[in-house]
């Protein structure tokens, strides 16, 4: 699950009217929250066109490496709308490339889910793509659990 074929990329430092809300969502009769990506409902403000963003493409490869069948798939990555293109069914050493196209203009942690059920259990793995901006001084404010801003990969 990396962009491009990386597990970090760097996009052009820039300003998003994009924000991050818990969600909740349903899986199997559980209920989970997770933060989500995205608008929310709000209207992009005018200034934002004034921000170009960068186009990531993000490249899911999820495999069923059981020995049984896995249904009821379910891809959650950390932007709204749904992943599309998610079979309903796996087989045993089957795998599945999703692909999705996001514009950012500031760097996020992607966490990807794939959830899925077998025989009478559920099934689940997730990994982290990282999108960071470039190199540029930190600012007081600044979220970087990495603590690299400013220094080089």
């Amino acid at each position: 699950m990396q962009p491009d074929g990386k597990s970090k990329c760097r996009i052009k430092v820039s300003k998003s009217p994009k924000h991050w809300e818990h969600v909740d969502h349903e899986y199997g009769g559980r209920s989970y929250r997770r933060s989500q990506y995205g608008m929310h409902g709000h209207i992009v403000p005018p200034w934002a066109s004034r921000y170009p963003a960068t186009a990531v493409t993000f490249t899911y490869v999820i495999t069923n490496t059981g020995a049984t069948p896995v249904s009821n798939l379910n891809v959650a990555d950390s932007f709204e709308g749904p992943v599309a293109g998610v079979p309903a069914t796996l087989a045993p050493g089957q795998s599945v490339t999703l692909t999705r196209i996001e514009g950012l203009s500031e760097g996020v942690d992607n966490t990807v889910t794939v959830m899925g059920a077998y025989q009478t259990a559920v099934c689940a793995d997730n990994d982290i793509v990282i999108v960071k901006d470039k190199l540029r001084d930190r600012r007081r404010h600044d979220e970087d659990h990495f603590k690299d801003k400013g220094k080089r990969d």
